[in-house]
């Protein structure tokens, strides 16, 4: 039982940040989060908050193990539309990474390519 109250209670801590980045605090984890992680992954970590205090509720009561698995597909689709659709650009300002990063070079095929001679 207090196991499962620990995995409440820690999980709740993904929404809570989430909610304290967009309001420009806390913004040091968020910040490791994007240099260590990636911009794509502080999209997800609300989710990640929920899965886990999901996971501490169906400790307690089994059928939330359905919801942990909806919520579990809902972060996965958060990280690949995050990927898809550029997140960096809704990100907070403040945890925008500093650098641009570079566009796909186009590379030139080997049978594109016309000799000399």
């Amino acid at each position: 039982m207090a196991m499962a109250i620990l995995l409440i209670m820690l999980g709740l801590l993904g929404p809570a940040a989430g909610i304290q980045w967009r309001r420009d605090l806390w913004l040091s984890s968020g910040k490791w989060v994007v240099r260590n992680l990636s911009p794509h992954a502080v999209a997800g970590v609300p989710l990640a908050g929920l899965f886990v205090s999901l996971i501490g509720l169906s400790v307690m009561w089994p059928p939330a193990v359905v919801l942990a698995f909806i919520v579990a597909v809902a972060f996965v689709g958060v990280l690949v539309a995050s990927v898809n659709g550029g997140t960096v650009g809704r990100l907070p300002r403040s945890l925008r990474p500093r650098h641009r990063v570079p566009r796909e070079r186009q590379v030139e095929r080997p049978l594109e390519r016309r000799r000399a001679g």
